[in-house]
């Protein structure tokens, strides 16, 4: 049997019967199912889930048309004034203005000091001529007059035409070169010009000298004076040889006041104050031909001063 029990603290209460224990009997055969219950009401919404993750990023949509224009915003206010820029460049300058209006004439200065009296002025012109007085009574008859001077000579006549050139001769074969003549004495320094009185005379003296290969000689070029400055020194070799210049105070033993370079030609400005010690008015020179295989002839010359 069954008995009923009320539960408590159910809301609201129910009633459940309850059958007392007894054996199980064997297991029946399922029963068929039971007609489908009423749905329930519907339940309190749940909590809400968690974000999902973000999708991947759409296509971009096409661009849209381009708007209006708005009106234009209202003008904004003046900034502050800027700091003062550099100084500019000066401008052109401005044309010239017109000339303004004469000033008044100034007051009339004082009165000057008198001046000195200014030159006699030119002569005046002679007065008009009075009228001519009566002719006077002829006079005696003057005595016969000398003969006149000759006349000048009358001008020459015209110059004749010029007779015509005759035929020029047949030139003559020219004739052998005769040989070379030997070297004359060297002449004495002509004497010294008007207004002497310690003014230097320039003298210049030249020699010609055939030289073998590596021989030496010795000159002495008379120049008139024995104290002179040795000015200049030229000397020239034909053929070409290597050649010396010493000049000395003295024709043997004496100081050799100057030395040129080893050359085939040479030009030295010397300027070399010398005395010949031997008193004879000379310029002592070596020439040395230094090559070992040509013979040369040597031109010299050399230009000297006097001293007083």
């Amino acid at each position: 049997m069954t008995e009923p029990i009320e539960t408590t603290g159910v809301t609201p209460p129910v009633v459940v019967t309850v059958s007392p224990i007894v054996a199980a009997g064997p297991k029946g055969d399922p029963g068929p199912p039971g007609p489908p219950g009423d749905p329930g009401a519907a339940g309190e919404p749940g909590p809400a889930g968690l974000d999902g993750l973000p999708g991947p990023p759409g296509d971009p949509g096409p661009i849209g048309l381009t708007g209006e224009p708005g009106p234009p915003g209202p003008a904004g206010e003046q900034g502050p004034i800027g700091p003062v820029g550099p100084k500019g460049d000066p401008g052109d300058p401005g044309p010239q203005g017109e000339i303004g209006p004469t000033g008044a004439i100034g007051p009339v200065g004082p009165v000057g000091p008198a001046g000195d009296p200014g030159p006699a002025g030119p002569q005046g012109d002679p007065g008009i001529a009075g009228p001519a007085g009566p002719e006077g009574p002829p006079g005696p008859a003057g005595a016969d007059g000398a003969p006149g001077a000759e006349g000048p000579a009358g001008p020459a006549g015209p110059e004749g035409p010029q007779g015509p050139i005759g035929p020029a001769g047949p030139v003559g074969p020219q004739g052998p070169e005769g040989p070379m003549g030997p070297e004359g004495p060297q002449g004495p320094p002509g004497p010294a010009g008007e207004g002497g009185g310690g003014v230097p005379i320039l003298v210049e003296v030249s020699a010609t000298r055939a030289l073998a290969a590596g021989a030496t000689a010795t000159l002495a070029l008379s120049v008139g004076f024995n104290k002179y400055d040795l000015r200049t020194v030229f000397a020239s070799t034909d053929p070409d040889a290597p050649v010396v210049v010493m000049v000395y105070d003295r024709a043997a033993g004496g100081f050799k006041v100057y030395e040129s370079l080893t050359e085939a030609e040479q030009y030295d400005i010397v300027n070399v104050p010398v005395e010949d010690k031997d008193g004879t008015g000379s310029v002592h020179v070596v020439l040395t031909n230094t090559s070992t295989t040509v013979a040369t002839t040597v031109n010299l010359t050399i230009k000297v001063t006097s001293l007083a």
